[in-house]
């Protein structure tokens, strides 16, 4: 195996499950997706959703879903789902159109808040690593990446033929690899999802979910696997069986080593990331940010940056370099909601000229970012779609500390496990911070798993979260 290939560690604790993808060359992380148990997420999910109150005040209607409120869906998206031309019943009761205990066939477009329910969508869009498949519409669309003349003639072939049947979206990620039947496959799986989706809601007679994207191996496999660079290391055969449904090579994974060394290596380097809030580009721009709870402060500061350019000049090349960065920062830190950045000043027009390079390069529509443009200040205010809390903020007890327990949490069991693993020690004790010691006290480590009898103990803040001490039989 060529030593440059990424490769992507999956390590878990009792709660918490992460996938880091590393690049030896660059000695660098380049993704991480995360799964908590206790997040549970309805957003994007297929139901058999039953009616359970029709409210004509409210032009829409409120669906069981298996949520703690019910989810609401407009009499516009209701039509769309029972194939009713709105124009003809936008003046017809609502109860004329569907009747309680219907099942109706709806995607969450927005999740539960507070007290509010979720919302409900009638068009079903499923996406996979190349494609975003419409299946109750026709035709084939591309990102504004793509230049379809550019893909390989034969899937050209494939797609126009499958895109008289059934509608789909080429995303921009099929222009980083050159493996076209990868690409196909791909389009294949969402198809067999589709009709097997479809099946089942025919013949469900109560309300259920029919899909549920987003999973911890789906996300894998969309967000940080490349067929033929990628090496995926597992702890458990069920989770290289589900990677292989996605679409993941079978050749392409192995089961993690007994040793642990580098997947703590790992789990060091992503607490560095994310408690960090000063870094550098890479001629020495400094960048600091400031992650709080109603937006994203990010500043930036020449630092050794230099060149022979003229002062407007300079201020352009420093902050386009700076903008890769944050880009980089920003997907990596899973960070979403309001932006805003404060860039080295720039004339009017070399503002708007920079704009559209980040719109083009940087904060693209692709992955959910908008640019709304410089204010009065000279400040770049942009925005990217949030659908969940950052990566910071689900791995921490406390988000608005950021104080990283539940990232802590996934060290100390893997550090227990190795000190099993590679030596005699039969006792130990942990001790860690009150808000640790607090968890843990309700629930322990079950040391007896892996051979170590565990026991707790409370200290003052300190430099590391937790520290183990061996004890003597």
């Amino acid at each position: 195996m060529n030593s440059s290939n990424k490769k992507i560690y999956i390590v878990e604790s009792r709660d918490t499950r992460l996938a880091i993808k590393y690049n030896p060359l660059e000695d660098a992380i380049e993704g991480i997706v995360a799964s908590r148990d206790e997040h549970l997420t309805y957003l994007n999910k297929v139901f058999a959703a039953k009616v359970v109150n029709i409210v004509d005040s409210l032009d829409g209607a409120f669906l069981d879903i298996g949520a703690k409120e019910n989810a609401f869906m407009t009499k516009r998206e209701l039509c769309k789902a029972l194939d009713i031309p709105y124009a003809k019943a936008k003046q017809l009761p609502l109860k004329q159109l569907v009747k309680r205990n219907q099942l109706v066939l709806a995607q969450v477009s927005r999740e539960p808040y507070q007290s509010k329910g979720a919302s409900l969508k009638a068009e079903i869009s499923i996406v996979g690593k190349y494609f975003v498949l419409l299946p109750q519409s026709k035709g084939i669309k591309y990102s504004r990446k793509i230049n379809p003349l550019s893909l390989d003639q034969t899937l050209q072939e494939r797609l126009t033929e499958n895109g008289a049947g059934i509608g789909f979206i080429v995303r921009s990620q099929v222009t980083e690899t050159t493996d076209a039947e990868a690409v196909y496959d791909d389009l294949l799986r969402l198809i067999a999802v589709w009709e097997r989706l479809l099946n089942q809601f025919k013949l469900t007679p109560n309300m259920r979910c029919l899909y549920e994207p987003d999973t911890f191996e789906d996300e894998i496999y969309r967000r940080l696997y490349e067929m033929r660079t990628t090496r995926l290391f597992v702890q458990h055969d069920s989770e290289r069986e589900a990677l292989i449904a996605m679409g993941v090579q079978n050749h392409d994974i192995e089961k993690l080593k007994a040793d642990r060394t580098k997947t703590l290596g790992l789990l060091d380097k992503l607490e560095s990331l994310l408690s960090g809030n000063s870094f550098k580009t890479p001629s020495g721009a400094r960048l600091t940010i400031d992650e709080l709870e109603a937006f994203t402060i990010i500043d930036i500061d020449s630092g050794t940056f230099t060149g022979d350019q003229s002062k407007d000049d300079f201020a352009y090349a420093l902050n386009l370099e700076a903008a890769e960065t944050i880009k980089q920062l920003l997907l990596l830190r899973q960070i979403s909601g309001v932006i805003i950045i404060d860039f080295i000043h720039m004339p009017t027009q070399v503002q708007m000229n920079f704009i559209e390079k980040c719109r083009e390069r940087y904060f693209t529509r692709d992955d959910d970012f908008s640019i709304h443009g410089f204010t009065a200040m000279g400040l770049l205010e942009l925005t990217r779609k949030r659908e969940k809390p950052s990566l910071r903020a689900s791995m921490s007890f406390d988000y608005r500390r950021g104080d990283l327990y539940h990232l802590a949490l996934v060290s100390l069991e893997n550090q227990l496990r190795r000190l099993s693993e590679h030596t005699n020690t039969k006792r130990a004790l942990v001790v860690c911070e009150e808000p640790l010691y607090i968890y843990l006290r309700q629930r322990p480590i079950d040391g007896t798993s892996f051979g170590i009898t565990l026991k707790y103990e409370k200290r003052n803040r300190a430099e590391a979260s937790y520290a183990i001490q061996t004890l003597p039989d």
